[in-house]
């Protein structure tokens, strides 16, 4: 049996989603995201509270940008496929965990004063 025209059976993959124009939705906690990892100064990669933990953090946190939203992914694969169902390449680590609308989550708990009357 064949499919209908314009139909793929599951077996043969096509496109991405942005290459078909469809916009991908994506749920995900603010941490780690491109926002907060541009803004936070610190990220608490290094634990401790004396000078040295602090310097060490700011050490760490600098690198963990400069690889997150900075530096370009080594794969030249993506850009090739990118390329070839004209979509924009991703460029950096960070655009691996992004969407077209990125949905920003928080569980209750991780807000402050969650749990009383009136926060939600």
């Amino acid at each position: 049996m064949r499919p209908e025209r314009g139909v793929r059976p599951l077996a043969m993959p096509g496109p991405s989603a942005r290459a078909e124009g469809v916009p991908l939705v994506y749920p995900v906690p603010f941490a780690l995201t491109r926002p907060q990892v541009e803004q936070v100064g610190r990220l608490g990669l290094v634990r401790g509270e004396g000078r040295l933990a602090r310097a060490g953090d700011r050490v760490a946190s600098a690198l963990l940008r400069l690889v997150y939203v900075r530096l370009p992914l080594a794969p030249g694969a993506f850009r090739k496929v990118a390329r070839e169902v004209g979509v924009a390449p991703m460029r950096t680590f960070a655009d691996l965990f992004e969407a077209d609308w990125n949905l920003l989550t928080v569980h209750p708990a991780t807000i402050s004063g969650a749990g009383r009357a009136g926060v939600s």
